[in-house]
């Protein structure tokens, strides 16, 4: 739907400009936000896989305050190595220090 005196809008440069760039940073936060979706329904889906609920719901709580898809991407790199459930915590406080605290 398009507002009365959009067209007027875009036609001038400047705010043309502004909507361009609105919509591109809208864009790119929907995809960084997609990303770290499937980060951690990956992770989700090794724990699941390999130990217990409590230690899957652990890691669940720890990764969803965690934003950065650089740490979460190299945290599903070291979880799939792990075969011991303290391993988890060990490796959940080495990446997410603070998160681990508050728990």
């Amino acid at each position: 739907m398009q507002y009365q005196g959009f067209a007027l809008f875009k036609e001038d440069p400047v705010i043309h400009g502004m909507i361009l760039e609105g919509e591109l940073k809208g864009e790119i936060k929907g995809k960084i936000e997609g990303e770290i979706k499937g980060l951690r329904e990956a992770i989700l889906d090794i724990a699941n896989d390999l130990f217990s609920l409590p230690v899957v719901v652990h890691v669940q709580q720890v990764i969803a305050l965690s934003q950065d898809t650089e740490q979460l991407r190299k945290f599903l790199r070291q979880l799939v190595r792990l075969s011991d459930e303290q391993e988890v915590s060990a490796l959940l406080a080495q990446f997410f220090p603070i998160s681990e605290e508050a728990q």
